[in-house]
């Protein structure tokens, strides 16, 4: 196989472990910039980092420096990535191939979202899979403390306020009969011409 061919292959890997690990466990850019391959120990990511730009920071928050569960889809995702990486035991996670944290917001801008327009689907930003991931597992039943604890937010009215969207099917059929409604009167009404 030509390294060209391996090349693509690895960033193929690389591409849907990033866009995974923000979509299964919710983390921040930085966090995903962050994260070490000590950091990951099969079923829980320890958040120890945030990466802006070159800058390397402790996490957010206290609550934001708590581990999250992995699932096992994203585990398998990130086993497979790891070894497409030759399998390494330690160093940046996300990373360029040199070491260096890899520049998430280039990675997106040249792949995801041609990917996402190409499909005819709206890109809200990586953050927008936090928001998914909270009102998913609200959604399904998980109480608001809990999904307050994998976003890992100091404050609940936080998560609660601003991650949380949800659809309350009443109000979705209200609206449906509202549509009806409208549509109906519109049918019957006689046709008013504006006058200029």
């Amino acid at each position: 196989m030509s390294s060209s061919v391996n090349l693509q292959r690895r960033y193929a890997a690389a591409i849907r472990a990033v866009i995974a690990t923000a979509a299964f466990a919710g983390l921040r850019r930085g966090e995903l910039r962050g994260l070490e391959w000590t950091d990951y120990s099969g079923d829980a990511l320890n958040v120890k980092r945030s990466v802006w730009k070159t800058v390397v920071n402790q996490p957010k928050t206290r609550a934001s420096a708590k581990p999250v569960p992995v699932i096992r889809q994203l585990a398998e995702i990130l086993d497979t990535y790891r070894t497409s990486m030759g399998d390494p035991q330690s160093g940046v996670m996300f990373h360029t191939g040199a070491g260096q944290h890899l520049d998430i917001d280039k990675l997106v801008l040249s792949y995801v979202r041609p990917v996402a327009k190409s499909l005819d689907i709206d890109w809200y930003g990586l953050h927008g899979f936090r928001r998914g991931i909270a009102s998913n597992l609200y959604e399904l039943g998980a109480d608001e403390k809990i999904v307050q604890r994998v976003l890992r937010h100091a404050k609940s009215h936080v998560t609660k306020d601003r991650y949380i969207k949800t659809f309350d099917p009443a109000l979705v059929a209200a609206m449906k009969k509202l549509e009806a409604t409208v549509d109906l009167v519109n049918q019957s009404a006689p046709r008013v011409h504006q006058i200029n």
